[in-house]
């Protein structure tokens, strides 16, 4: 028998309407997400996708300042590299628009109506999408090499990951 979790009533109700949900309507939900992203104004998705770029690059943050702080051993690796998962952590939880988690979604209104407008539609996300990724990316890189935030040796472990 497997542990419940401590939910309240009005929880342990919620969890039982959704465990009886269809893969139709999951597809349906997902579709609807879709069609809303691809409904979301340039600024919407412009500055998102700029904070997601900036969120992503605590991934290398993270991971560079483990892999500066470890020793040198075999299983170091394998811990430095959770810190990879913290950049992606964040843009999924602040639900922000990075290019590599904005692939499935948008695609489904293609899929289900493969017209000339949707797929321009998808190529306008991505575009956005792609280009404010690139410039929080780079702002974040701009910041750590030029206002030096870091300690030169975790600085360093950063660097050592980035050429990497």
């Amino acid at each position: 028998m497997s542990k419940k979790a401590d939910l309240d009533h009005d929880e342990e109700n919620q969890a039982e309407e959704y465990e009886n949900v269809s893969s139709s309507v999951i597809f349906e939900a997902i579709r609807r997400e879709g069609e809303h992203e691809l409904s979301r104004p340039f600024s919407a998705l412009w500055w998102s996708g700029v904070a997601a770029g900036l969120a992503i690059s605590t991934s290398v943050l993270s991971k560079g300042f483990l892999a500066s702080i470890l020793p040198q051993a075999d299983w170091a690796a394998g811990i430095s590299n959770l810190g990879y998962t913290i950049g992606f952590l964040i843009v999924i939880l602040g639900r922000m628009q990075l290019f590599t988690e904005n692939t499935i979604t948008p695609i489904l209104p293609l899929f289900l109506a493969p017209t000339r407008s949707t797929f321009i539609q998808i190529a306008r996300l991505w575009g956005i999408v792609f280009a404010a990724n690139m410039v929080g990316c780079l702002a974040a890189a701009l910041v750590l090499v030029h206002v030096q935030i870091m300690p030169e040796v975790r600085f360093e472990g950063i660097l050592s990951i980035s050429r990497h």
